[in-house]
């Protein structure tokens, strides 16, 4: 299982082209960077969605996918309202898809029972204790990453779900 969530958190880093730290504070005066966050299954509640072009010909339209990658998002609302069920305390489910740098699908899915969200990484499971929104500003990129992360209570294990690409809010906002 650490071996998949390796795997996962390696192709992530590829695929946005930066990688989140625990540290950042630490690396906050080596790399020009700096962070802020937002919880849902406390009181706040955010989202995110994405898609990738290799992932998206093989998943059918679904109103519970998120895909992302660097290029594209898709269905970035959705998430939103994953988080605000989890705040809420409401049952939910939804899939967050993306791909590895050679093009194999990573599928994530979210299933949160009113009380914790189990995360599936391709068929490994996790149990964690909340989902937030965090930006972490990065002067290597000239713009900040949005990052959705999941974390158990005593917030020292966290796993990235989707992040946002600096480059790919300035198309959003431009276009």
């Amino acid at each position: 299982m650490g071996k998949i969530l390796a795997v996962l958190m390696v192709s992530i880093v590829v695929l946005g082209g930066y990688s989140y730290s625990q540290f950042s504070e630490a690396l906050t005066d080596q790399t020009g960077s700096s962070s802020t966050s937002k919880t849902a299954g406390a009181d706040e509640s955010q989202a995110a969605s994405g898609s990738a072009i290799a992932v998206a010909e093989k998943v059918p339209a679904d109103n519970n996918e998120i895909y992302w990658s660097r290029q594209e998002i898709r269905n970035l609302p959705r998430l939103n309202t994953f988080m605000d069920h989890v705040s809420q305390k409401i049952k939910d489910e939804v899939k967050v898809l993306t791909e590895d740098k050679e093009g194999a699908a990573i599928e994530t899915k979210l299933t949160f029972n009113g009380e914790t969200i189990l995360v599936t990484v391709n068929g490994a499971q996790k149990t964690y204790d909340r989902i937030f929104k965090e930006e972490q500003f990065s002067k290597l990129y000239n713009g900040t990453f949005v990052n959705y992360m999941v974390s158990r209570e005593e917030g020292k294990e966290k796993l990235l779900i989707l992040q946002i690409h600096p480059d790919l809010q300035a198309k959003q906002t431009s276009g």
